[in-house]
């Protein structure tokens, strides 16, 4: 008797609550090559209902009733075996839910990359993603600032520059160039990659790299602000694209890691008192 085609996909609430099924990795294989209907069932003594497959998004939606109807919870697990083609086009999927054990309940949380197949944001450009990091910098600014501090966007970013923060009393400012990372590179790494074009070494320029965790759908604890000067004189020297070059610095953020450029990492409470700091410093030169 030959195996049967089949996969299972634990659950998480949002896909719950909005009557869709994330297919993983695994499971690609068994559904249709490209989106459109699919014919799915749930129980022997019911009949087959129709439903809607998208490649793109690798979701199976119309799943609402489904999940009511078995109570399913955070944690339970579906069960999908391919069953047939309906005349070489339409796909003919059994669905089943195993209910988690009372024992094995625990406070589900989906995994960083669970969540980054999840939560979509293939629809947001470069820049909008972008902006939304440069946002929650402005705000930590902002906030942990608690007056001293005030922030501004350039109309124009030509020269690299993101964010011009200011402290009140002090007329020389710091300018912050953000690079975002949406994903970390082998799981763990942060990587702050900044074009020759737009990297000019100062003492008043630092280079913030800062990680949109898809779990949290905020930017990670920890933040590299690393002097722009550091950037270029220690910073892997890279091909960005086409005839581009840039500097590459690559930090682990990892509990404990004692790895090269490590020291430049701060956390989002300390990332204020870091700027503080560096204006101090200017106060003291101009001083």
């Amino acid at each position: 008797m030959e195996p049967k085609a089949q996969f299972e996909k634990k659950l998480i609430a949002i896909e719950i609550e909005l009557g869709f099924l994330r297919i993983p990795k695994e499971g690609v294989g068994f559904m249709a090559s490209e989106s459109g209907t699919v014919w799915l069932k749930f129980d022997e003594d019911k009949p087959v209902i129709q439903s809607t497959w998208n490649k793109k998004h690798q979701r199976i939606f119309g799943l609402t009733s489904f999940y009511k109807e078995k109570n399913a919870k955070p944690g339970d697990k579906v069960v999908v075996e391919f069953v047939s083609s309906r005349s070489g086009k339409t796909e003919f999927y059994k669905l089943d839910l195993i209910k988690t054990k009372p024992e094995d309940i625990k406070k589900e949380e989906i995994t960083e990359s669970e969540a980054e197949e999840i939560i979509d944001l293939s629809g947001l450009s470069s820049q909008a993603k972008g902006d939304i990091v440069e946002d929650r910098i402005k705000e930590l600014v902002l906030l942990y600032g608690q007056g001293l501090l005030n922030v501004y966007k350039p109309t124009n970013d030509t020269e690299g520059i993101d964010l011009i923060v200011v402290k009140n009393g002090v007329y020389q400012p710091l300018f912050l160039q953000i690079k975002s990372n949406y994903k970390l590179h082998s799981g763990r790494n942060l990587l702050v990659q900044v074009g020759e074009r737009t990297l000019h070494p100062h003492h008043t320029l630092f280079v913030v790299g800062a990680y949109f965790n898809p779990k949290e759908l905020e930017i990670n604890d920890k933040l590299a602000f690393i002097p722009s000067e550091v950037v270029y004189k220690e910073g892997q020297k890279v091909k960005l694209s086409g005839t581009t070059t840039g500097h590459r610095v690559t930090i682990s953020l990892k509990d404990g890691s004692k790895a090269k450029f490590t020291e430049y990492l701060v956390k989002k409470t300390d990332f204020v008192n870091k700027l503080l700091e560096k204006f101090k410093e200017i106060e003291r030169y101009y001083k």
